[in-house]
């Protein structure tokens, strides 16, 4: 189900309340965190951390009514799209989305899933990565882009702590921890 209403292709109804729960910026790193209310009772959290200069990592909290859900994210990278491994995806010449591999990984080039516009007036067909799981609630997912192009691999552990682990090239990896809002260590 989609987050609102369109009502014309300018405007939206029935849309959800959001809130930005968290901003701090500094030289080192930019971290947001964001809640979105459902009118069905579904709420979605959004951490993002953005570590200079080139690795963005996404932590996705939905909660809700018990029973099994459908769970979709939709990426629209905007360049070509190269799948590297299941869930590793080459984004343009630099680039790399690495995605929660558990659900189905669709990479779609249709205009009903995605579609870009150059100029005003005209739509052409783009990449979407979709990822879908059909899970219970609570459900966390986790997704890094890395604008250098050396993730390779991402592996998020839950329990009551969310641990996640970053492979990237020859590099160390990176592991950062998740215990509760605006918490996320390296």
């Amino acid at each position: 189900k989609d987050q609102a209403k369109p009502a014309g292709p300018f405007r939206w109804i029935e849309k959800p309340q959001v809130k930005l729960l968290h901003w701090q910026s500094n030289e080192q790193e930019d971290s947001v965190e964001a809640l979105c209310l459902h009118g069905s009772g579904i709420s979605h959290r959004r951490f993002v951390r953005f570590w200079k200069p080139n690795l963005f990592v996404i932590l996705d909290e939905i909660e809700g009514p018990g029973g099994e859900h459908l769970i979709e994210q939709f990426w629209h990278p905007g360049l070509s799209v190269e799948r590297i491994r299941d869930s590793c995806f080459a984004i343009g010449p630099n680039a790399r989305l690495v995605v929660e591999s558990s659900g189905e990984i669709l990479v779609k080039a249709e205009e009903s899933f995605g579609w870009r516009s150059r100029v005003f007036g005209q739509k052409e067909p783009a990449p979407v990565i979709v990822c879908r799981h059909h899970v219970p609630l609570p459900w966390r997912l986790a997704s890094v882009i890395d604008l250098a192009g050396d993730a390779e691999f991402i592996q998020i552990r839950q329990g009551t702590k969310v641990q996640v682990d970053i492979m990237r090239g020859k590099q160390s990896p990176v592991s950062l921890q998740f215990s509760s809002s605006t918490t996320f260590t390296k």
